[in-house]
């Protein structure tokens, strides 16, 4: 199972592989947390159209009294700016408005239910490391996507 961060799927549209995400999210392989729901049926007026209805798969996750917990967690550690090894990230972004900590929802939730987060975001990237969350570009999703080999990958 993954999860997917709102760039992933802007990234996804963009590259021309809509029509298998929307598979993937038909037979359960794929998810997102609300926030990112919000995120882009907010503010981004095509995609939001075409993901309006997903809740009705079970993609758009509520999250759980401890995945809130968890969130708020991983917001305090990596939300600002961080630094691991000699890298610095810049933090999450913060989306206060559309229910914040978008990018620790996602964390949260992949942690908690041991779903592949899919993010090309450094920070998001640099946060699943230290918290031990396996986390991959949506190239790689992409390319797992088209393949057919999303529900096989995800469950190594």
């Amino acid at each position: 199972m993954y999860c997917l961060d709102a760039d992933a799927i802007i990234n996804v549209e963009f590259a021309g592989w809509f029509d298998s995400l929307r598979k993937a999210a038909k037979d359960g392989s794929i998810h997102f947390p609300e926030g990112v729901y919000r995120q882009l049926t907010d503010t981004t007026t095509k995609i939001g159209n075409k993901i309006k209805n997903w809740g009705k798969y079970g993609t758009v996750l509520k999250l759980t009294t401890s995945e809130q917990v968890l969130m708020k967690e991983i917001d305090a550690k990596y939300g600002p700016s961080f630094h691991i090894k000699g890298n610095s990230y810049s933090g999450f972004w913060k989306t206060e408005p559309l229910g914040g900590g978008v990018d620790s929802q996602v964390i949260a939730v992949a942690k908690e239910r041991k779903y592949i987060v899919v993010s090309n975001d450094n920070s998001i990237h640099g946060a699943c490391m230290l918290e031990n969350v396996e986390c991959i570009r949506y190239e790689e999703f992409g390319r797992r996507l088209i393949s057919g080999t999303l529900r096989q990958s995800a469950m190594f």
